[in-house]
């Protein structure tokens, strides 16, 4: 059954319908479209196919199972057979999966049609040759000016602009080429200029993609050579001058030097050029620069806090914090924590305002309820905080983190006395740090680190008697420190050095 797939299960093999399954993503408006185009007798002269797709919306779109009895019924009302069986044939079922196949091939032919009529710059590819196969010459030379005209207008200029622009010189090419020109003019220089520009690009990118996946996976290996031979064509100065070619390769330094400098002068490059670079481009710069700040903090670099924050605001200015009318919670989690480090508490809530409605429905209260959450903490409204975090369900292994080491802060700031409950809840913290397989090496060390240290600042409190309690203060607080400030990655590390301040100011 060519339009089946097969999903593989412990227990049992999970048959998918493609036709069905591609389908169900289509929304109402284009379910209407699709049958609209499967009637246009120019795309589509099988009226079975029609009666089909008619069928599969009223049986199938909105069951989990394409089961027998389904298939029956839909057989018997496309095909007018089989009206007094109670269950399909075999050589039923292969004449109706020979007409989902064609319904599925049709269903890719809309999506081809949508996506043009949703990308008009498109269009050129498909129609330039028509024209030409043609010789209808005068209207070639009028769309290909207009063309000119609307990439000559772009400011913003990313591979998509390079790319077309290397369209609209293989163009001008054949123009050339068919009108016998050559000997008068040629545009191969132009020509190669903006397909070295587009492969340079592509390839930077490409790159990127292999040194970062290098740095968070020992075992992965790649051919590099190439790049490294192209380093003579991004010396040449045609190259080396464009903006977003420098970028690229601040970018790449970036992650394969993880160095000061090169993250300070990617993120003056990037101010300086924000006005110019697409956002699909300016989406992985300011990723590696918040990349390489969250390595920093375990390190004890707490001035990184301000530009994670700066990089965020950025961001939201660029409107460059939504992907596909949805927000990433993970990033939206990342913002909201920044901006509590920083106390800018009120612009963290317009935050949440301004993103709320591009939160996936299904966790929407429970991702607003943690942020929530983080903020009261940070505002040192506890109680507030953990009614909160008591509403939030699974997100996702990330925001879990997140809720057992800020209820564990919780529990620190409004026990006045040693909880056998909170010992409890710190016990178990540390055993899921130490089981944990997903966390990175150096992210499990320093959740682990911190649970130790908060362990023993814990401890502390299990003395009732003020003298007695300053006397253990006295003579535990300086090894805690000292152990606190020898650990080279650790988090929370600086809300650690506030508590053991605290203390020791209590016994002054």
């Amino acid at each position: 059954m060519p339009y089946l797939k097969k999903t593989k299960n412990k227990s049992k093999t999970v048959r998918v319908v493609l036709l069905i399954d591609l389908l169900k993503t289509f929304t109402k408006e284009e379910l209407d479209h699709f049958y609209e185009f499967t009637n246009c007798t120019f795309f589509n002269s099988n009226k079975h196919l029609c009666k089909l797709l008619k069928q599969l919306r009223c049986y199938a779109l909105n069951t989990a199972e394409f089961s027998e009895a389904i298939q029956l019924k839909i057989y018997q009302e496309v095909c007018k057979k089989a009206i007094d069986q109670t269950s399909i044939s075999l050589s039923q079922k292969k004449e109706l999966n020979k007409l989902m196949n064609n319904l599925l091939a049709l269903a890719e032919d809309f999506l081809v049609a949508q996506r043009l009529k949703k990308n008009k710059d498109k269009k050129q590819e498909l129609l330039f040759p028509e024209l030409i196969e043609r010789k209808q010459m005068t209207l070639y030379k009028r769309r290909l000016k207009s063309f000119q005209n609307d990439l000559d207008k772009q400011t913003k200029r990313g591979i998509d602009y390079y790319t077309k622009q290397y369209h609209l010189q293989h163009y001008k090419t054949d123009m050339l080429y068919i009108e016998n020109d050559f000997s008068k003019e040629d545009n191969f220089d132009e020509l190669q200029y903006f397909l070295d520009i587009k492969y340079i690009l592509e390839k930077l990118n490409y790159h990127l993609a292999q040194r970062t996946l290098l740095n968070s996976y020992a075992h992965k290996k790649f051919e590099l050579s190439t790049f490294i031979a192209m380093k003579n064509l991004l010396n040449l100065p045609q190259y080396s001058s464009i903006p977003l070619i420098r970028l690229s390769l601040l970018n790449i330094d970036l992650v394969e030097k993880e160095d000061e400098n090169t993250f300070i002068a990617l993120s003056k490059a990037i101010a300086a050029q924000t006005d110019i670079v697409p956002a699909s481009f300016l989406k992985p710069f300011y990723t590696n620069l918040t990349n390489y700040c969250v390595k920093q903090l375990p390190k004890g670099k707490l001035s990184y806090y301000t530009d994670l924050f700066n990089i965020y605001k950025n961001m939201d200015d660029g409107n460059l914090l939504i992907m596909g009318d949805a927000i990433d919670v993970r990033l939206l989690k990342n913002i909201i924590t920044i901006a509590c480090r920083v106390k800018e508490y009120v612009w963290a809530k317009n935050m949440l305002e301004k993103y709320k409605n591009y939160i996936n429905k299904n966790i929407k209260i429970s991702v607003l309820c943690y942020n929530y959450g983080i903020i009261y903490f940070n505002q040192q409204k506890y109680k507030e905080a953990l009614s909160h975090f008591n509403q939030v369900k699974k997100i996702d292994d990330i925001h879990e983190i997140g809720i057992k080491v800020t209820t564990l802060k919780c529990f620190y700031e409004t026990d006045l006395y040693y909880e056998t409950s909170t010992q409890q809840a710190i016990d178990s913290r540390m055993t899921f740090f130490k089981k944990n397989q997903k966390l990175p090496t150096t992210m499990k060390s320093a959740y682990k680190n911190f649970i130790s240290i908060f362990n023993r600042l814990y401890k502390l409190k299990d003395v009732a008697n003020k003298r007695e309690k300053c006397i253990k203060i006295i003579k535990n607080l300086p090894k805690i420190k000292t152990e606190l400030e020898s650990k080279t990655v650790i988090q929370e590390k600086q809300w650690l050095l506030a508590k053991i301040t605290a203390l020791g100011n209590e016994c002054k």
